[in-house]
């Protein structure tokens, strides 16, 4: 990574020099901190928070950039950003070259966000939210956000709308963080993306999704082993001559589809928004996942407060991986079905505040109760939990 970080900035630099352009830069930083009302065996969600210690560490970023017209309609942008919960390393976000056709339409070849979420281009700039956080049940921490390949934007007027559609397609590799096994090295290939938003008058309506293929034999061999020989179902599956590729994600039959679709109003003082997504592995172990959030919040000059409600839900009957003959055997892949289920599902409620006390820098808290399905897999010192209470506070700023 740090190699290709050398590269692309070469370029960018040496174009420049060439162009006899000048660089434009710009970045922004989240200070954020938080901690739990209780010492939990496993993260409330995706390896962030996990016990009373108050740390900097899990949503804390630092984040610059580079722009550059390299004229004839040609530009070029690097994004470096450096997170908390990755000690921090320099990685290139973003690192494109575009090209604009006309006032509508323009290209992007190379690293970039692809929509998945609303506000996907902007899901790491804290200041330009009117939450201090957004929701971890739709907004799931997934690096496939951000391909490599190309991005085809237009925008245009149809009577009083203004509506904007997207197109990606490209690849992904590198580590998805998975709430039972840690990192899992990930091959995701040819990923399609479309989406579409119109807006009129304070009202915004979005829509999309996204499909690809998915190839990890570390979370097959991992993940999913490891929880058949747990269950203690492995060599049963062996010995009769179980179809792995019903339960693997590393297989060619293997597609993922993800669908989002949302709306946001603001008008006044007052803004509301909502968004609800579905996440599916088929011919696989894992589950369609869905998720939705419902936000209203009202402004008070530089002061604002919010109030969410959300929640991330598996769907235990969008599976088949357990349907064989053996009852034992059926059974306990059932126990697993369940398990999986569980785990991530929660339901949280949550209270923002924001402070604008700053052209460029808001103070923000927040304070959620998350509410867990499976309480054995969320334990404090051996005694289940079944809710926890979540408090952060920290500044967002641009420059």
């Amino acid at each position: 990574m740090k190699a290709k970080i050398a590269f692309l900035l070469s370029v960018l630099f040496s174009s420049t020099a060439i162009a006899n352009q000048t660089i434009e830069w710009s970045g922004f930083a989240s200070i954020r901190g938080g901690f739990l009302s209780d010492d939990l065996n496993t993260p409330i969600y995706f390896n962030r928070y996990q016990d009373k210690d108050f740390t900097l560490k899990k949503e804390s970023l630092f984040a610059i950039q580079a722009d550059t017209d390299l004229g004839n309609n040609l530009s070029a942008a690097v994004q470096l950003m450096a997170k908390g919960d990755n000690d921090f390393d320099v990685e290139a976000q973003w690192a494109y070259i575009k090209y604009q056709f006309d006032d509508h339409s323009q290209i992007l070849a190379g690293r970039f966000n692809i929509p998945i979420f609303r506000n996907s281009d902007t899901v790491d700039i804290g200041y330009v939210h009117n939450l201090s956080r957004l929701s971890p049940a739709v907004y799931l921490p997934l690096d496939i956000s951000i391909i490599e390949g190309i991005r085809f934007n237009y925008q245009n007027y149809y009577d009083q709308w203004h509506y904007q559609i997207v197109s990606s397609f490209g690849s992904w590799d590198g580590d998805i963080v998975t709430q039972a096994a840690g990192n899992v090295q990930t091959d995701i290939d040819s990923v399609l993306q479309l989406s579409i938003e119109v807006e009129n008058d304070g009202l915004t309506l979005f829509a999309g999704m996204t499909h690809t293929t998915f190839e990890s034999e570390e979370y097959d061999h991992k993940l999913i082993d490891g929880l058949l020989r747990q269950v203690g179902v492995y060599d049963e599956l062996v010995a009769q001559d179980y179809d792995f590729k019903r339960i693997y994600l590393s297989d060619t039959e293997t597609s993922v589809r993800y669908l989002m679709a949302g709306i946001y109003y603001e008008k006044g003082p007052w803004f509301a928004n909502s968004e609800i997504t579905s996440l599916i592995a088929f011919n696989s172990i894992d589950q369609k996942n869905e998720a939705w959030q419902m936000t209203l919040g009202r402004k008070f000059g530089e002061y604002q407060i919010a109030l969410s409600q959300e929640q991330n839900r598996q769907i235990n009957d969008s599976t088949s991986f357990y349907k064989v003959e053996n009852p034992i055997t059926q059974a306990k892949l059932m126990l697993i079905n369940d398990l999986v289920s569980e785990i991530t599902e929660f339901e949280a409620t949550s209270l923002h505040f924001r402070y604008d006390f700053h052209p460029q820098a808001a103070l923000t808290s927040s304070l959620a109760n998350f509410e867990f399905s499976n309480s054995e897999y969320h334990q404090d010192n051996g005694e289940d939990k079944s809710d926890a209470i979540l408090f952060t506070i920290g500044i967002d700023l641009i420059f």
